[in-house]
């Protein structure tokens, strides 16, 4: 039986070049690290250099870095330990923080803030850390980040993964510390104190900053001429001048005001129902909402 033949005409130059895209791909990496902080600048000259156990070890090791999955952030020296005790990976003075890719990170004597910014504003992560010298440290930090907060801006939580029904403005902070203690789960492990259960819970809050003051993009010529893109528009407005009314009120305030609210409501209602005539027009409008909502529904 006559033997196979391989066509290896081409393998060596096809070899070739797939070790030149390798090598860039290498000095790609080690130019990325060098700028990161992770990687001596003084020692490797990215144009250069040559692979090195050594260098592809960083590489492999820090892959997240060079992937946007995390950011090598410089923190003091004194608080090294402290980082590594918690998880983190330090290398030449910096803590590597894992993050979206979108997010940028620094670090503050509360811990890390993880910030995205986008046309509409900007949100910044803070998940909360547990001290076990200081129980109540915890709400210290939510004072501190809501202190933080210009008349524009929101404070949300997540509580283990699950988000806050609302947002809370820099003068309704108490309130959102009142709401976390109110979760059963919260009561029982704070009236228990189990230092170890206790840490997980508070672990397991994360703040998030809501900035609107971003540069929104210029309004569409189309829809600005159009009266239903106009209604909208000035839907949005209202709705946030609304919100942000709420966010600047005490508690006090805010009840006050959702009280006085229903009253009117119940007064508007009883004058519908004493006009014959108004009543039906309400009720037309009603049946036009409900048709045009089923619509929507439907198209979508």
């Amino acid at each position: 039986m006559a033997s196979k033949k391989y066509n290896t005409k081409g393998a060596r130059n096809q070899d070739l070049i797939a070790a030149r895209a390798e090598l860039k791909q290498f000095r790609h990496d080690v130019a990325i690290l060098k700028k990161k902080g992770i990687l001596d600048k003084t020692i490797y000259d990215a144009r250069k250099v040559n692979p090195t156990r050594y260098l592809k070890d960083q590489i492999k090791r820090f892959a997240n870095v060079i992937s946007g999955e995390a950011a090598p952030v410089k923190v003091k020296r004194s608080k090294l330990s402290e980082y590594i005790e918690q998880g983190y990976t330090v290398k030449s003075g910096r803590a590597i923080v894992p993050k979206l890719k979108n997010e940028t990170v620094r670090v503050s004597k509360a811990g890390f803030s993880f910030k995205a910014s986008g046309v509409g504003g900007s949100i910044t992560r803070y998940p909360l850390k547990f001290n076990p010298n200081d129980p109540n440290g915890w709400e210290d930090q939510i004072r501190k980040y809501g202190g933080r907060l210009g008349p524009d801006d929101r404070l949300a939580y997540q509580y283990f993964g699950n988000n806050s029904h609302g947002t809370y403005g820099k003068r309704n902070i108490e309130k959102m510390i009142d709401v976390l203690r109110s979760y059963p789960s919260f009561q029982q492990t704070e009236d228990s104190y189990d230092e170890e259960a206790m840490g997980k819970l508070i672990d397991g809050i994360t703040l998030f900053k809501i900035d609107r003051t971003g540069t929104r993009p210029p309004p569409n010529p189309i829809i600005a001429e159009n009266a239903e893109g106009r209604k909208q528009e000035a839907t949005r407005r209202r709705r946030e001048r609304y919100e942000r009314r709420l966010a600047n009120m005490s508690d006090k305030e805010e009840a006050r005001f959702y009280q006085e609210k229903a009253e009117r409501e119940r007064e508007r209602r009883k004058a519908l129902k004493n006009d014959g005539s108004k009543s039906e027009q309400y009720k037309e409008a009603a049946r036009q909402r409900a048709a045009k909502s089923r619509q929507s529904k439907k198209a979508k």
